[in-house]
C-alpha cells in the first residue's frame, strides 16, 4: 500500500484539528458574546493584539527558525543537532516571555490609560502575562515537531488548547454567577489561561515522551563553539521573522486602538464604536478565517518541505510544492468567496445572530481569494530563507491598512476599514507572488 506524503497526512492531521477547534471555537464566540456582551468583546478584542505584539516578540521568529533548522539538520541525518537547536530556541524564547511578561504586569495601567485608551483594560493584563512563558514552551515544541513532519503533536495541542479554554471558561462563568458578578471580558481571558497551560502540558509531555525514546540523544553537552554557531544561526533566521512579526503587531495594536476612535470621528459614541468592533474582529473575522485551516495547515507543513528542497537544489520537487500548494489555496479561496458572498447574510443572521456580522462577511468574501493564497506564499518564502523579503512586503501592505482606518473610517465608517484590508490584501499577494516566482524560478 502506497504511504501518505508527509505534506498530505500532515495537512490532513493539522486540518481536521483546525477546523474541529474553530468549529468549537465558532460557537463558543457567539455564545462569549451573547453572555459577556458586544462592548465587553470588543474590550477583549482590542487587548489582543497587544498579547498577540507581545507573543510575536517572544516566540514568532524562533518557532519559525527551529522549524527550519530541525527540517534541515533531520535532512542530513544530524538527530542530536536538531535537538541542540530546539534547546537554544527554548533558552532564547523563555528568556524573553518572562521579561516581556514582568513588563505588562508592571504596565498594565500605562498600557490600558496611555496607549489603548481604554482603563478597563488594565486589569487584563496581568493575566495575559502569566501565558506568555507556557505559549513559548508550546511554540518551540510545536515548531521542532512540525520540523519533523509530525503534526500530531501540534493538532493534538491545538485539540487540548480549545477543549480546556472552553471548559474553563464555562466553569469560570458559573462562578461569576454563584458570585453574583456580572461577566465581562476578564472572561475570555481566564478561559485562554487555562487553555495555553493544557497545550503547554501536552507538548512537555509530548518532548519528554520522544526523548525517552531517543536514548543516545544527548543534546545539552556540546562544545561552546557547536552551540554559539546554533545560536548564531537561529539568531539569523529568527530575527527578520520576529522583527517583521512584531512591528506587525505594533501596527496591528495601533489599529486596534485607533480604529473605534476612527469610528467616534465618522460620528458613533465609544460604547457603539466598541460595539462595531467587537462584531467585526470578534464574529465576522473569525468566520472568513474559519476555512483558513485548510491553508495554515498546508503552509505548516510545507515549510520543512521547502527548505529540504531548497538546501538539496532539487528545483522540479520545489516547482512542483509552489505550484501544487498555491493551486490549492487558490481554490479553496474561491469556494469560500461564493460561500460568503451568497450566504453571508443568512451566516450572519440565522448563525451568528447578527444582521451586521452578515453584511461585513459580504463584503469580506472579496478578500479570501487573496488571503489564503497569501498564507502559502509566505511560507515558501521562509522556507526558501527569504524572511526579509516577505519582511518588507508585509510592513508595507500593514502600514497600508493603518493609512485607510487614519483617512478611510472617518469618512466611511467600517466600511473604510473593509476596503482598506481588500487593496492591501490584494498587494501583499501580488507582490509575495512575485518574489516566490523569482526565488523559486516557477
Amino acid at each position: 500500500m502506497k504511504k501518505l506524503s508527509p505534506l498530505l497526512l500532515g495537512t490532513f492531521l493539522l486540518t481536521a484539528a483546525g477546523l474541529f477547534s474553530r468549529f468549537l471555537g465558532f460557537f463558543y464566540r457567539i455564545w462569549l458574546a451573547r453572555v459577556i456582551g458586544e462592548t465587553s468583546l470588543g474590550l477583549f478584542q482590542m487587548i489582543f493584539p497587544v498579547f498577540g505584539l507581545a507573543l510575536s516578540l517572544c516566540t514568532s521568529g524562533t518557532q519559525t527558525a527551529i522549524l527550519r533548522f530541525t527540517a534541515e539538520t533531520l535532512a542530513a541525518g544530524d538527530q542530536q543537532k536538531a535537538l541542540r537547536y530546539l534547546f537554544a530556541g527554548l533558552l532564547s524564547s523563555l528568556t524573553l516571555s518572562v521579561l516581556t511578561g514582568l513588563l505588562l504586569y508592571r504596565e498594565a495601567d500605562f498600557l490600558a490609560v496611555q496607549i489603548l485608551n481604554v482603563p478597563e483594560c488594565a486589569a487584563l493584563f496581568p493575566v495575559f502575562a502569566l501565558l506568555l512563558p507556557p505559549a513559548a514552551v508550546h511554540a518551540c515544541i510545536s515548531g521542532y515537531y512540525l520540523g519533523r513532519k509530525n503534526a500530531t503533536v501540534s493538532a493534538g495541542s491545538q485539540l487540548t488548547e480549545q477543549f480546556v479554554r472552553i471548559l474553563v471558561t464555562l466553569l469560570a462563568y458559573q462562578l461569576f454567577l454563584s458570585r453574583s458578578l456580572a461577566p465581562d471580558a476578564l472572561l475570555p481571558v481566564i478561559g485562554l489561561v487555562g487553555g495555553e497551560a493544557a497545550s503547554f502540558l501536552f507538548v512537555t509531555c509530548a518532548i519528554t515522551a520522544t526523548l525517552h525514546h531517543m536514548k543516545s540523544a544527548r543534546f545539552f553537552p556540546a562544545s561552546f563553539s557547536e552551540y554559539r554557531s546554533i545560536f548564531k544561526n537561529l539568531s539569523a533566521a529568527a530575527c527578520p521573522l520576529t522583527l517583521q512579526r512584531t512591528l506587525t503587531g505594533v501596527l496591528g495594536s495601533l489599529e486596534a486602538v485607533l480604529l473605534p476612535l476612527a469610528l467616534q470621528d465618522w460620528g458613533l459614541t465609544r460604547d457603539a464604536a466598541l460595539g462595531i468592533y467587537g462584531i467585526f474582529s470578534g464574529m465576522a473575522m473569525p468566520c472568513i478565517l474559519f476555512p483558513s485551516a485548510v491553508t495554515n495547515s498546508m503552509s505548516a507543513m510545507l515549510m520543512p518541505l521547502v527548505a529540504e528542497a531548497n538546501v538539496s537544489r532539487n528545483s522540479r520537487r520545489l516547482r512542483s510544492i509552489t505550484q501544487n500548494t498555491a493551486a490549492l489555496s487558490a481554490a479553496v479561496g474561491i469556494v469560500c468567496f461564493f460561500l460568503f458572498l451568497l450566504f453571508g447574510k443568512l451566516i450572519g443572521t440565522c448563525i451568528l445572530g447578527n444582521e451586521t456580522a452578515g453584511d461585513y462577511l459580504c463584503v469580506l468574501a472579496w478578500i479570501c481569494p487573496f488571503f489564503y493564497v497569501n498564507t502559502t506564499l509566505g511560507s515558501i518564502l521562509n522556507g526558501l530563507g527569504r524572511s526579509g523579503l516577505f519582511f518588507a512586503v508585509s510592513i508595507l501592505c500593514s502600514g497600508l491598512r493603518l493609512t485607510c482606518v487614519l483617512i478611510l473610517v472617518p469618512a466611511m465608517g467600517i466600511h473604510g476599514h473593509l476596503l482598506g484590508m481588500l487593496i492591501s490584501t490584494i498587494l501583499q499577494t501580488l507582490l509575495n507572488g512575485w518574489a516566490v516566482s523569482r526565488a523559486a524560478r516557477v
